[in-house]
């Protein structure tokens, strides 16, 4: 039982370090290449939630992101106790340590720091589904935590 609740901290700690790293080193618009350009370190402050959806109004994303954080932390306390199979905790345990690490950025900062862009993806993207989908895809930025998130919640639909 131990071992999903101390995840969550790491994951979220982990994040946190990382994070910070990224603000001092990405700050003023410095970018970095690495592995040929397939990815780039950037700085991007993301004021909504997924994709900057609802940026224009982040005290509502940082409600919202706050609710849900309690409400799976519930669900989480409920199944150490409940014989989940295990692999659901560790999915939970995956998912909770992003949520929590993006939702203390909303409150603390006012916006979740995300530095990680995929250009190979935009790249491949472009070739199946055109250029605009492309540049569309290269733009995304994302966060270690985006990253335990999309995985919890992967293992969370197949193990629950």
């Amino acid at each position: 039982m131990l071992r999903y609740i101390l995840m969550i901290p790491i994951v979220f700690f982990g994040d946190k370090l990382i994070k910070n790293k990224a603000e001092a080193c990405l700050s003023g618009g410095k970018e970095k290449d690495l592995f040929h350009n397939n990815i780039r370190l950037k700085l991007f402050r993301n004021k909504g939630a997924m994709l900057n959806t609802g940026d224009a109004h982040p005290e509502r994303v940082a409600y919202i992101s706050v609710s849900l954080c309690v409400a799976l932390s519930v669900i989480f306390i409920m199944s150490l106790f409940c014989g989940r199979v295990s692999r659901f905790r560790v999915a939970l345990s995956m998912l909770l340590g992003g949520a929590w690490s993006n939702a203390y950025d909303r409150l603390k900062r006012g916006y979740v720091v995300d530095y990680v862009s995929f250009p190979f993806l935009g790249k491949l993207t472009a070739c199946i589904f055109g250029e605009k989908a492309g540049r569309f895809v290269s733009g995304i930025v994302f966060n270690i935590s985006d990253f335990f998130i999309i995985a919890g919640c992967i293992m969370t639909a197949v193990f629950a």
